[in-house]
């Protein structure tokens, strides 16, 4: 892991935090058709916002500034232990629905798509 590298967004009011969001990139072997490649890929690692600040869409705002600082869709990043709450996050924005785990702390979405890597999948 190289969490050195990695960003944070935070959501600030009246001087208080109500949320952030922390990602960065984050390598690992793949056996892809039998033949082990080294990738990186983005990865959300932690995603936070107040209970109180949950229903006005301030997520969403975090979620959206991380994709376009990076430059990424949601189809291109993993994300680090996807809870429940974070897979109805979403399926809601983003209409996510499936993750596939590809290591035991790192899961994608079933399209995933990395052209940097040249890795394409569509597991439906």
């Amino acid at each position: 892991m190289n969490a050195e590298n990695d960003k944070l967004i935070f959501k600030v009011k009246d001087n208080k935090v109500f949320g952030f969001l922390r990602f960065g990139l984050r390598e690992f072997d793949w056996n892809l058709e039998g033949k082990k490649i080294k990738i990186q890929i983005i990865c959300v690692i932690d995603f936070y916002v107040h209970h109180l600040k949950q229903r006005d869409g301030m997520g969403k705002n975090l979620f959206d500034k991380m994709l376009r600082f990076a430059n990424v869709s949601v189809n291109q990043i993993g994300f680090f232990y996807a809870n429940k709450t974070i897979k109805n996050f979403l399926q809601k924005y983003y209409k996510l629905d499936n993750l596939v785990s590809i290591t035991d702390a790192i899961s994608i979405s079933e399209n995933f798509v990395s052209f940097n890597n040249k890795i394409f999948l569509i597991l439906r």
